[in-house]
């Protein structure tokens, strides 16, 4: 073998190992993402997943979102479908008492002594219900639950010993236009959330799920259906609302205003606020899309 053919010998001997070793590599197996559905965070979360350090800065991002390829088409409806979201929701859904005062009643003056009659304070409490959309006590609600209040109290529900824990919350914000409410306790544990959904996506003849506290019965479930979507309804005063409301069928009386509607995936699509008076199958909830847009604007506000 002469000098000359050395070299050639061995420069062919290293690029058939090359070719074998790519081919090798594209043979081998690629890790695939599973259909997790927990919640997971979405961009602008980065600073939240850090735990109970406090950092929520006033451009994060307060909810958490189920990811899109774990949501099948075609979602199977079984036997423990509704009782699987019951048990997932209920931990993340809270009462709302709230206590206004206002002026309403007057001492009439028949002896004609003083000019005016004289204010009396009324003490009153609403109940309403929320649910925790970051483990850290954030907490979304529908705006005139807490509207007027003085002192704002959360219950959560309670534990497999009966025990529930009761917080006194503050008001970060409210928007009037967007219907909704948001507030925070102070927890010395992590709570359970309720991830938010895309009411974009939402259409008439879907299946929902409608979590809160009627009458003061905590943590009723009720189902039903999307009746209408886009539904105008008249505001206080004069005029309509400018929100397009989701209408459903699934039963909500006084005390489920500010519950979250969910659907089959377990995402909460709307905040129940309001029923028909003197109907039945006939409520109305906040399009969760409007309340994610008004939520940067409530946090930027603390």
């Amino acid at each position: 073998m002469t000098t000359l053919a050395r070299p050639a010998i061995r420069a062919f001997f290293a690029l058939l190992a090359c070719a074998l070793l790519l081919s090798c590599h594209a043979d081998a197996p690629q890790a695939t993402a599973g259909p997790a559905l927990s919640p997971t965070l979405t961009a602008g979360h980065a600073d939240l997943a850090g735990g109970r350090t406090g950092a929520v800065t006033k451009s994060a991002q307060l909810w958490t979102e189920l990811p899109r390829s774990a949501l099948p088409h075609d979602f199977p409806i079984r036997t423990n479908t509704f009782r699987d979201l019951a048990r997932r929701a209920n931990p993340a859904v809270v009462t709302i008492l709230s206590t206004q005062a206002t002026l309403e009643r007057a001492i009439s003056d028949p002896f004609g002594i003083l000019p005016f009659g004289i204010p009396l304070p009324r003490i009153g409490t609403s109940l309403g219900s929320g649910f925790i959309i970051h483990s850290d006590g954030y907490i979304l609600t529908a705006e005139h639950v807490v509207a007027g209040s003085r002192k704002i109290r959360i219950i959560t529900m309670a534990d497999s010993y009966g025990k529930s824990t009761e917080y006194r919350a503050k008001i970060l914000g409210r928007s009037k236009e967007g219907g909704i409410a948001l507030l925070k306790i102070e927890p010395a544990l992590e709570l359970s959330v309720l991830p938010l959904g895309d009411s974009g996506k939402v259409e008439i003849g879907d299946l929902v799920l409608a979590v809160g506290n009627p009458y003061g019965l905590s943590h009723t479930v009720t189902s039903g259906i999307v009746s209408f979507i886009g539904r105008e309804l008249p505001k206080r005063g004069r005029g309509k609302s400018k929100l397009r409301f989701i209408q459903i069928d699934a039963p909500i009386n006084p005390g489920n205003s500010g519950g979250p509607l969910l659907n089959l995936a377990g995402e909460v699509i709307g905040i129940n606020t309001a029923v028909a008076a003197g109907a039945e199958g006939i409520g109305f909830a906040v399009p969760i899309d409007a309340a994610k847009e008004a939520l940067p604007g409530l946090l930027r506000k603390r």
